[in-house]
């Protein structure tokens, strides 16, 4: 048997988070969860019924961070994301529709 080779540039961290896909400046979301973590990227689990954008905004309710995120791949319920720029920590952000977030955040 063929091994898959391994594209990833990061090491992966196994997760089970709740995250919010957010686009459309911010007026559109659905729920997903974070299953596992990279350095550049994210593999996540949403609904496959979900329509989605190339790129939007992900938030990671447990860190409190929300991240610019691509899709990369997607197969059914689940979907790869690179990252696009640094985090933002919902926690201390000065724009209104990202501190708005603050509610969605679970310690």
């Amino acid at each position: 048997m063929e091994q898959k080779q391994e594209r990833r540039q990061d090491q992966r961290h196994r997760v089970f988070k709740g995250g919010k896909l957010f686009f459309r400046g911010f007026m559109v979301s659905a729920d997903c969860i974070i299953r596992n973590e990279a350095g550049s990227g994210m593999q996540l689990e949403v609904d496959p019924a979900t329509m989605l954008p190339s790129t939007l905004s992900l938030l990671d309710r447990k860190a409190g961070l929300l991240n610019k995120v691509r899709i990369v791949w997607r197969n059914g319920r689940r979907m790869g994301v690179a990252m696009e720029g640094a985090p933002e920590d919902v926690r201390t952000a000065t724009q209104p529709h990202i501190s708005n977030l603050m509610p969605l955040l679970r310690c």
